[in-house]
């Protein structure tokens, strides 16, 4: 049921006071009901996580990660494209779509944070994970559907569909790192030390740490990978995805012998209790 109340419409987008509608959206697999806020009008695709609006807004999916295309002197990674066109085949039959909103409205970028479905309820996130054409994305604390879309990309996993299939996505050892660009990757290795001066800091075997601030520890609670459990992860196999953050031009880093590269871990949904992957001869 549409619940419509002195209705609006401001630069194509309607607002029915707090939400536009009240109407929720299910995603399938065990996902909870999506509150639709705002109904608008898409202009056009920038990539697979990423659209403008008529009224000249960006919106970027809050729950998930697309491959980028090529910008600012970095090479295209692989599917970009792909992802890309499933997004603008998803519009097919109309422009019009919904947007869903968690905690945070806007990232530092000036961009919407949301959720997108259409009309008909199929949502955007959904569809692209399923499809292997993206990578969830955990940001808190805007949650709700790391659960469902985390089963998801699962079993796109399981039968090897897009990124999961291509040999550029697959866990790149941590001790390989020094050809690599910062970016959004998945890296493997062994845990090789565990410190805690504050925030948790896991050491994988070659140049990789990984930190976890301490204001993000209670997102670990009650999963596999609680803090408790972490601390003693030495000698463990461990996989995690994010972003490569690289220090090895930082002066105080490399003075101190820290190692030179840095991924952030916000939640438990970017770890695996998973080996690097063999490679056959």
């Amino acid at each position: 049921m549409l619940y419509r109340t002195s209705g609006v419409l401001i630069s194509g987008v309607f607002f029915f006071g707090s939400a536009v509608f009240a109407s929720p959206t299910t995603w399938g697999m065990d996902c909870p009901e999506l509150p639709i806020h705002e109904r608008t009008q898409v202009s056009s695709v920038h990539d697979g996580d990423t659209l403008r609006l008529t009224d000249g807004r960006r919106v970027r999916l809050i729950a998930i990660n697309a491959p980028e295309l090529a910008r600012d002197g970095n090479a295209e990674q692989p599917l970009a494209r792909a992802s890309r066109e499933a997004v603008e085949a998803f519009w097919a039959e109309t422009q019009f779509v919904h947007l869903s909103f968690e905690s945070r409205r806007a990232d530092r970028y000036g961009r919407v944070l949301a959720h997108v479905t259409l009309p008909s309820g199929r949502n955007l996130e959904s569809h692209l994970i399923s499809q292997g054409l993206a990578f969830p994305l955990a940001v808190p604390p805007d949650l709700a559907f790391s659960d469902c879309l985390m089963a998801q990309a699962k079993q796109a996993q399981k039968v090897g569909l897009g990124l999961w299939n291509d040999p550029y996505w697959q866990a790149v050892a941590a001790h390989q790192l020094n050809d690599l660009e910062p970016a959004f990757r998945r890296v493997c290795g062994v845990v090789q030390k565990v410190d805690q001066p504050g925030d948790l800091f896991i050491e994988l075997e070659g140049d990789l740490v990984l930190r976890i601030a301490h204001r993000d520890m209670r997102y670990f609670e009650h999963s596999e990978f609680d803090i408790e459990r972490l601390r003693s992860a030495v000698g463990m196999h461990i996989t995690v995805s994010g972003w490569l953050i690289d220090r090895s031009g930082n002066e105080v880093v490399k003075a101190r012998g820290y190692k030179p590269w840095l991924m952030q871990v916000r939640t438990p949904y970017a770890l695996d209790w998973a080996a690097c992957p063999k490679i056959e001869e």
